[in-house]
This record gives structure tokens, C-alpha cells and sequence, in this order.
């Protein structure tokens, strides 16, 4: 559904790789949502995703801390609204509760695809120059 490209750099090298695992992960689960397959299969994509989200976050976030982002404290906030979402729609399909497509498919965008853009970017010209291991 999604392909990585240099558009979604933010010129931080382990933070691409982990945006970019996140989007294999992520066109799994959606390739399993289209494709009908067994619902214990997606939500063990999904729980998948989520726990990647959850470290990929964690990283981010120490590296954050670590340099004195002067954004950090937003940019966390926004991290833990997003990891409540994607809480609340584990839960909704575990309990096998309807969640529609669009539903699945606008959390999908603002967690992964929006927020790399939006958000994530606006970091890219403070890491520029620092070494980062």
C-alpha cells in the first residue's frame, strides 16, 4: 500500500530504518486486512506493529532527550495520543468489535505515513550535523 521513499527521510539513519520496518509491517497488516485473511493473523500483525511503534517511539524519543530537542515534551505527547489509539483499535478487533476500513485506513496515516512528514521532519534539520549512534 505504502512505499518507502527519499520523501520520507529525516536524515537520520537509524530512525529511516526504523520508519522503514515500520512500513513493511505496516503493508502486512493491511495486505492481510484486504485479503481477508484469518483474523488471528492480523491481530497478530497489528500487536506486531503496535510493539514496533512502541520501541521505534522509545528510540526516538531517548534520542530526543539525549540532545536536548526543544520540541520533545510535544512531540511525545503526540507519540502517547497515538500509542492510545492504536490500544483502543487492538482492543476493538481483539473483542471483535466492527471497525471499518476508513477507520483502520486514517489511523494508519496519521500514525505512520502523517506523522513522519509532519511531524518527525521538523527534527531533521536539529539532528543534521550531530553524531548519532
Amino acid at each position: 500500500m505504502y512505499k518507502w521513499s527519499d520523501n520520507y527521510s529525516v536524515k537520520v539513519s537509524s530512525i529511516d530504518k526504523e520508519h522503514q520496518k515500520l512500513f513493511d509491517i505496516t503493508n502486512d497488516f493491511y495486505d492481510h486486512l484486504m485479503t481477508k485473511k484469518p483474523q488471528i493473523l492480523i491481530l497478530e500483525t497489528l500487536k506486531e506493529l503496535s510493539f514496533y511503534t512502541k520501541t521505534h517511539f522509545r528510540n526516538e524519543e531517548l534520542l530526543m532527550s539525549k540532545h536536548g530537542y526543544p520540541k520533545y515534551l510535544e512531540h511525545k505527547k503526540i507519540h502517547d495520543d497515538i500509542l492510545v489509539k492504536v490500544d483502543e483499535l487492538y482492543r476493538k478487533m481483539k473483542d471483535g468489535k466492527t471497525v471499518l476500513a476508513h477507520e483502520i485506513g486514517g489511523l494508519l496515516k496519521e500514525w505512520i505515513f502523517d506523522h513522519i512528514l509532519k511531524i518527525d521532519k521538523q527534527y531533521s534539520s536539529f539532528f543534521e550535523g550531530k553524531t548519532i549512534l
